[in-house]
């Protein structure tokens, strides 16, 4: 198979090598706990726990990004099992949905019914998508200024008065501003901001250049455009999901 995984074919065991089955022992342990062969060139087990046993410690968080049929998820359970460890894990995948098989998905019929069978403790994520051309304000304001102080503070504070136009908090290094809407009170109030000590005035807007220009000489003053993800429309659409 390779020069450091052996097969448990072999009878032969070489030292510092991984004993891993083939294809046929990843699929028989699949059509096992489904009860139908539902997925093709099913990875083994023993293989997967063999990978994980020399690249995890007890307590790692296993990252899957193709997660395919969940034999990953499996391995982590079984060689926590053996060792006693306590890894966790997360196994990303699309639906791999066709135009044939407009309602294939994966992650949901195989992948979530693997976990389910092996009695595995898991959330069901389903993760939306979103279009990278057209524009528009489809978040709320208040999570918007959520992801702003996450940005900047890593942390956040109670929404401020509903009705304000200009939202603002003192963070460690700023006076974090978020300008809902551009007219001539919320400039007049940006201007009329005074900087904490050895802080700057962080004002992020829909609009940034007006606020510029407008303030161009204000110190202390930076301007900033919302993170493209918060000004993009939002889908309903859903692809895979995350476990």
């Amino acid at each position: 198979m390779s020069s450091w995984i052996n097969s448990t074919i072999d009878k032969e065991e070489a030292e510092n090598h991984i004993q891993s089955g083939t294809n046929q022992e990843g699929t028989k342990a699949l059509q096992n706990l489904l009860g139908e062969k539902a997925f093709n060139y099913t990875k083994p087990p023993s293989l997967l726990k063999g990978l994980l046993s020399q690249s995890t410690g007890p307590d790692d968080l296993v990252l899957d990004f193709f997660a395919g049929s969940g034999t990953t998820a499996q391995a982590v359970a079984e060689l926590n099992k053996e060792d006693g460890g306590k890894r966790t894990c997360i196994l990303v995948s699309t639906t791999e949905a066709t135009a044939d098989e407009p309602d294939k998905n994966i992650c949901r019929d195989v992948t979530a019914r693997r976990l389910s069978g092996i009695g595995i403790e898991f959330a069901y994520l389903r993760v939306a998508t979103r279009p990278t051309l057209e524009q528009g304000r489809h978040l709320d304001d208040s999570a918007i200024w959520a992801s702003i102080q996450l940005l900047v503070a890593q942390n956040i504070a109670a929404n401020p008065e509903e009705g304000a136009a200009l939202w603002t908090r003192e963070t460690d290094e700023a006076l974090l501003c978020f300008a809902r809407r551009l007219d001539a009170s919320v400039l007049s109030s940006i201007e009329k901001l005074d900087a904490p000590q050895g802080k700057t005035i962080l004002v992020f807007s829909f609009q940034p250049g007006p606020i510029r220009q407008r303030l161009m000489g204000k110190s202390g003053l930076r301007v900033e455009a919302l993170p493209d993800a918060l000004n993009r429309a939002l889908l309903p659409a859903s692809t895979g999901g995350a476990l």
